[in-house]
């Protein structure tokens, strides 16, 4: 009896051991929820630990091979949220992310410095320290 005992007893703690990581995996802390948005632009501007940067406003630029620069039309920049998204909706389909008003000691990173983003996708900008 007691071997059967000691036996439940190892079973249950490891049980509830893979419980306790599956709920730990599951919890991602850094899944913000943060999802595309259909038929708009879904940019989300973090800091390099994984938390939204604050005060960034975002501005998509008209992708156009035809303009001198490659790019048409700008449009008004729009601020983040404390998610550090900002979801706009324009009638062309190829956009490209300027931002503006980064935090202090922050800027974008050369591979993001001409970033496109397609209607319906979400991009995620990672600055980086200066």
């Amino acid at each position: 009896m007691k071997s059967m005992t000691k036996k439940l007893t190892i079973l249950l703690i490891v049980a509830l051991l893979l419980v306790t990581m599956c709920a730990l995996v599951a919890c991602d802390p850094k899944d913000d929820g943060v999802k595309a948005t259909a038929g708009k632009f879904t940019v989300q501007v973090l800091l390099p630990d994984g938390t939204p940067a604050e005060g960034v406003r975002v501005q998509l630029c008209v992708v156009d091979e035809t303009k001198p620069g490659g790019l048409g039309a700008c449009y008004m920049s729009k601020d983040i949220d404390d998610k550090g998204v900002s979801v706009q909706e324009w009638t062309e389909d190829l956009m490209e992310i300027h931002l503006e008003n980064l935090p202090e000691g922050y800027k974008m990173k050369d591979s993001d410095a001409k970033k496109q983003i397609k209607k319906g996708e979400l991009v995620v900008i990672t600055l980086e320290q200066k």
